[in-house]
């Protein structure tokens, strides 16, 4: 049995019924000396600043290899709401390829605004990814479809839905700010 399997904390029981998964943090994993020697020793920085070398080299190693920066961008999530990563990776012009589980298929229609694979299917994901890569004009048909849809989650649309929702209640240019409340 490896260290990591023999630092893993028992599963929990709910009910009398072993669970299957353990969603709790990290934090409940007893690292061994070799992961604190790992952790002390490690390169680290922020990667959404640039500053990770480990992150670095493997974005230059990928545009490398495909002979362009941020291309495609891939989602493998299990278990996700709305994420806005997706929203993201639409408003900034990169074709999606993505798993589809909880809220995802409300964001991603499969052939029109991105890709979507079966959960726990890396090869898919490949096969997608490089479908796009060999097809220019499905990647740019799918951004600009992306593109419209991100706008349903602009602030403004956003305002007018929730403003639809609260109808009863004044709007922000019939709001009272007499009391010091703004809209």
């Amino acid at each position: 049995m490896s260290n990591l399997t023999e630092s893993a904390p028992s599963v929990p029981e709910t009910r009398n019924i072993k669970t299957a998964l353990d969603f709790r943090s990290d934090t409940v994993t007893r690292p061994t000396p070799e992961m604190r020697r790992a952790m002390a020793e490690a390169v680290v920085g922020d990667d959404v600043y640039g500053e990770d070398p480990t992150i670095n080299r493997l974005e230059e190693r990928a545009a490398q290899i495909f002979g362009r920066e941020a291309s495609i961008f891939l989602n493998s999530s299990s278990v996700d709401n709305t994420p806005n990563a997706i929203l993201e990776a639409f408003a900034a012009g990169l074709p999606v390829v993505t798993t589809a589980p909880g809220g995802i298929p409300y964001l991603v229609e499969h052939d029109r605004n991105g890709l979507l694979v079966p959960l726990d299917d890396s090869a898919a994901i490949a096969r997608e990814a490089l479908r796009l890569l060999d097809d220019p004009d499905l990647a740019a048909a799918l951004v600009r479809n992306a593109h419209d849809a991100v706008q349903r989650f602009s602030w403004p649309n956003l305002f007018r839905l929730l403003q639809a929702i609260y109808s009863p209640w004044p709007t922000p240019a019939a709001a009272d700010t007499s009391q010091g409340i703004r809209p």
